[in-house]
C-alpha cells in the first residue's frame, strides 16, 4: 500500500474516567502536496504490508474483530509493526475493512 494523506479532526472522550483528547481521523485520500483545510492536520498513513480484516458495519462486529485481532496477534501469526492501523468505512451497507500494520 502506497502512502495515504487524510485530513484529521481531535475529539474528547472519557478514559479511564478522565476526559482526554484522542486525535480521531476522518477523511478521504488527498494529494500529498495539498494543504489541509483551516482547523484540520494530516496524516499520511505509510506505505506498509498489512493484514486486512473485515467487519460488517455493526460496532459490536468491529469489536469482535478487534477482539480476534488482538488473539491474532498474541498467538504470533504475524508480528504487528504498530505503525499505522486503521479502519476504512464506505456505504452504511458495505463491510468495514481494518488494516493491520506487519513487518
Amino acid at each position: 500500500m502506497k502512502n495515504t494523506v487524510l485530513s484529521m479532526v481531535a475529539i474528547p472522550i472519557m478514559k479511564m474516567g478522565f476526559l482526554a483528547t484522542i486525535p480521531f481521523f476522518i477523511g478521504k485520500e488527498a494529494a500529498a502536496d495539498g494543504e489541509a483545510p483551516d482547523g484540520l492536520e494530516q496524516l499520511v498513513i505509510p506505505a506498509a504490508r498489512y493484514a486486512v480484516f473485515q467487519a460488517t458495519p455493526e460496532p459490536s462486529s468491529v469489536f469482535r474483530v478487534w477482539q480476534a485481532i488482538w488473539s491474532w496477534a498474541a498467538s504470533g501469526q504475524a508480528e504487528r509493526s504498530y505503525t499505522g492501523d486503521f479502519e476504512v468505512y464506505g456505504n452504511p451497507d458495505e463491510p468495514v475493512l481494518i488494516y493491520i500494520a506487519i513487518k
